[in-house]
């Protein structure tokens, strides 16, 4: 099923790579110089969904909670594990990471084929506390069926959002560091079907279920930080964040 990529900032740049895209997303187009902020940041994100089990170690070697005012319960219960160094077996993948990268069985992008998949890899340049989205789903609507009288049946179709959002904003944090404010993960998804009287089969309509995971972090510039994401019914998800002050040439 192919994945539909939408980015929206506000009066920026961006760029991104959809599924399945082995290369780096292209280069930032750049903002007509009337339109460009004072204060820019440079957010690069890189989503990966996770189909196996997943074993090993992680570890965070860097301070991110000290500058910000808050942290949320979802990632004090331990939904969201955030780490700079990894050493997983994730399905039939070995991924590791540490200060010279990420790498997957060795190589720099995922082998095809495999328990990983890249559902998207966006670039977005913002000024200070202008938010960001970033939105992944499916270009498909959902089928189900009605029962319209005795034994006939309606095929409908819904279009109710689901998929990935990410959303966001950055401004500048303590000590030379980006802050990346409200950081928001939510997953729209089909946790089960309505029931049809008298049929067994899961045809009926799409009942969504919301998941939402926020956080709050001051990171280094341009140092990629992991976020292992563990969901109920989509899986786990691996993210990859990076943020820079954005420096016109």
């Amino acid at each position: 099923m192919r994945h539909a990529l939408v980015v929206r900032a506000i009066g920026l740049a961006l760029a991104a790579v959809t599924a399945g895209a082995a290369e780096p997303a292209p280069p930032l187009v750049p903002a007509a110089a009337e339109d460009a902020p004072k204060e820019a940041y440079e957010v690069r994100i890189q989503v990966y969904r996770l189909f196996g089990d997943i074993a090993g170690e992680t570890s965070l070697t860097d301070y991110i909670w000290g500058s910000m005012d808050k942290t949320s319960t979802g990632a004090t219960q331990g939904r969201i594990t955030f780490f700079t160094l990894a050493n997983l077996k994730i399905g039939d993948v070995q991924f590791k990471a540490d200060e010279s990268g990420w790498t997957w069985d060795g190589l720099t992008t995922v082998p095809v084929g495999r328990k990983v998949e890249m559902i998207a890899a966006p670039r977005v340049m913002v000024g200070a506390d202008a938010p960001f989205t970033l939105m992944v789903g499916t270009d498909q609507p959902i089928e189900y069926f009605v029962r319209t009288s005795g034994e006939l049946f309606q095929l409908k179709k819904s279009y109710e959002e689901t998929g990935l959002k990410i959303t966001g904003s950055v401004r500048k944090g303590a000590e030379g560091r980006v802050a990346l404010s409200d950081l928001k993960i939510a997953l729209r998804s089909i946790g089960k079907r309505a029931p049809i009287e008298g049929v067994a089969l899961d045809v009926g309509a799409p009942i969504i279920q919301a998941q939402d995971y926020a956080i709050s972090v001051a990171v280094q510039p341009d140092r990629a930080y992991g976020m292992l994401v563990r969901t109920e019914g989509y899986g786990s998800l691996l993210v990859r964040v990076q943020a820079a002050v954005h420096t016109p040439k």
